[in-house]
């Protein structure tokens, strides 16, 4: 399983298509799994589309730190 580090969180992320690259942030849902057939279809089928579980959802890890702009960011 593919994760990146994001200070002492582990974000849990998935690679889907063939194309330019997308990120797709899925706001605080859980859009990883088959939670990627959720976007839109011209999406999936003309870009590489990457989504991710944000830290502390999905199989991301959580660091406890407090949610703020900054650290989405």
């Amino acid at each position: 399983m593919p994760f990146a580090q994001n200070g002492n969180a582990s974000l849990y992320y998935e690679v889907h298509g063939e194309g330019a690259p997308v990120l797709c942030p899925g706001g605080w849902s859980i859009i990883t799994g088959s939670g990627h057939e959720r976007l839109p279809q011209a999406l999936r089928d003309g870009f590489t589309t990457i989504v991710f579980d944000h830290r502390g959802l999905g199989q991301s890890t959580d660091d406890g730190l407090p949610i703020t702009t900054e650290s989405f960011a």
